[in-house]
Order: C-alpha cells, then sequence, then structure tokens
C-alpha cells in the first residue's frame, strides 16, 4: 500500500521524558516531548499529533454521547418453555 505521505521519527530518551522529532517527507519537522510515562503525558502527546496532522483524537477525548433515553422494557418470556425448568 502506498502512502501519499512519509515521515521518519527519531525518539530521544531524556530521563522519564521522551523527546521526538518528525520529519516529514517534504523536510519540514515537528518535534514533540512526551514528559513522562504516565497516561496524561501520552494524551497531551497524541492532542498535538491531532492538532497537527488534522487526525481524529483518541476515543478518550471524546465527550459521552447521550443515549436514546428511557427503555420500555418488557420480559420475552414469561412462563417455563419446558416442564424441566424449575428457576431462571
Amino acid at each position: 500500500m502506498d502512502s501519499p505521505h512519509s515521515f521518519h521519527v527519531e525518539a530521544i530518551a531524556d530521563g522519564e521524558a521522551t523527546d521526538l522529532l518528525v520529519r516529514e517527507g517534504d523536510g519540514a519537522e515537528r518535534r514533540y516531548r512526551i514528559r513522562g510515562g504516565e497516561q496524561t503525558d501520552y494524551a497531551d502527546f497524541f492532542a498535538e499529533l491531532a492538532r497537527d496532522y488534522d487526525t481524529r483524537l483518541p476515543a478518550s477525548f471524546e465527550a459521552p454521547q447521550a443515549g436514546p433515553g428511557p427503555i420500555a422494557w418488557e420480559p420475552l418470556i414469561t412462563t417455563n418453555l419446558s416442564p424441566a425448568t424449575h428457576a431462571g
């Protein structure tokens, strides 16, 4: 599969942090820093990627969707289907 974009990523450890240098095929460079190993550190990084490359944010960033509202439940089975059934 051919991609219209090419990237080279260089990762450099810096204590608990990680610096990322992203070189695009056209020569443009972007630098990112993941401050530590916590989920919020990576969430910040992915938010920056989404902003810079116009990609979708991770699902954890999306607000919960509203449900359809109250559901009128109706039982499907109200009597035993077999005389061998004694419970449930």
